[in-house]
C-alpha cells in the first residue's frame, strides 16, 4: 500500500524509495491534521501539507483524470496557503504555551 502511494512522486521525477515516500505522506497527513487542529508547528506543518497537495494534484493531472477529481487537492492546497498567511490564531495551543513561558 505504501508503495502505491509513494509512486505518486513520479509526477515530479522522483522514482526511488516509493515505500518511504508513501509512509511519509501518510505520516504528514495524520500528524499534520493533529498539529493543525491544535496550532502546533503551524507554518512548517502547512508547508508539508501544501507539498502533499501539490503532488496529489500533479498526479491526478498527469493521469488524465477529469477536473472534478483534480479540484479537491487544488482547493485544499488553496486553503492551506491561505492559512499560511492567516496564522494559527490567539486560541492555539502554541500561543498559550508561549504566553505561559513569558510569565516565568
Amino acid at each position: 500500500m505504501w508503495t502505491e502511494i509513494g509512486l505518486t512522486m513520479q509526477a515530479i521525477g522522483i522514482t526511488f524509495l516509493p515505500q518511504a515516500f508513501g509512509f511519509l505522506a501518510g505520516v504528514i497527513e495524520f500528524f499534520g491534521g493533529i498539529f493543525l487542529m491544535f496550532g502546533l508547528f503551524f507554518r512548517p506543518t502547512l508547508s508539508f501539507l501544501i507539498s502533499v497537495m501539490v503532488i496529489a494534484a500533479l498526479t491526478s493531472m498527469g493521469a488524465g483524470e477529469p477536473f472534478s477529481s483534480v479540484s479537491h487537492p487544488i482547493e485544499i492546497g488553496i486553503v492551506f496557503i491561505s492559512l499560511l498567511f492567516i496564522g494559527p490564531g490567539k486560541y492555539s495551543l502554541a500561543n498559550r504555551l508561549n504566553r505561559h513561558r513569558r510569565r516565568w
